[in-house]
C-alpha cells in the first residue's frame, strides 16, 4: 500500500479510483441475476412485469453497494482484511437475521427497520415493484459509508 500511495496521487483521489473499480465490478455482478430473469421470464411466460424484475434487480444493487461502504469504511479504518470480511460478514449475517426474526416475533417488527435486507426484500420488489423511499435508503447507506471510508482513509496513518 505504501508503494502505490508513494505516487503523485491523493489519499481522497486513490480511495475514491477504488471505489470506482470494486464498485464497477460488484454493480456488474449484481445486476447479473436481473438480466437473466430479464430473459429468463418473458421466456417461459411468468406473469411477472419486466418493470419489477428491473425493481428487483436495482434493489440487489443498492444493497451490495450499502454493504460495500461498511467493507470499504472498515477497510479505511484497519486496513486489515480479516478485519473488514469479519465485520462486515457479522454484520451481513445479524442484519439478516435482524429481518427474519423482526417478521417472526409478536413486538418485534421494530427490529426489520434496522436491516438493509427488509429495504431489499421487505417491499417484494418482483411483486409490487418500485419503492424508491427503499432504494433510496440502500443508496444513502451505501454512499454516507463510502463517503465515511474516504474521509477515513485520507486521514489514516497506513504506516501503523
Amino acid at each position: 500500500m505504501e508503494l502505490m500511495l508513494a505516487n503523485p496521487v491523493s489519499r481522497a483521489a486513490f480511495a475514491c479510483q477504488r471505489v470506482a473499480a470494486v464498485g464497477s465490478a460488484l454493480t456488474g455482478i449484481a445486476a447479473i441475476p436481473g438480466i437473466l430473469l430479464m430473459i429468463i421470464v418473458p421466456w417461459i411466460g411468468m406473469d411477472i412485469p419486466l418493470s419489477n424484475v428491473a425493481a428487483a434487480s436495482a434493489g440487489l444493487v443498492a444493497l451490495v453497494w450499502s454493504f460495500a461502504g461498511v467493507a470499504f469504511l472498515v477497510g479505511a479504518a484497519t486496513g486489515k482484511r480479516a478485519v473488514v470480511l469479519a465485520i462486515t460478514g457479522g454484520l451481513a449475517v445479524a442484519a439478516y437475521m435482524a429481518n427474519a426474526i423482526g417478521g417472526m416475533r409478536e413486538g418485534w417488527h421494530w427490529v426489520r427497520w434496522l436491516s438493509p435486507f427488509h429495504y431489499f426484500i421487505g417491499t417484494d420488489p418482483l411483486h409490487t415493484g418500485w419503492h424508491p423511499v427503499e432504494l433510496l435508503a440502500l443508496v444513502l447507506l451505501g454512499a454516507a459509508t463510502t463517503t465515511a471510508g474516504v474521509i477515513v482513509f485520507d486521514r489514516r496513518d497506513i504506516g501503523v
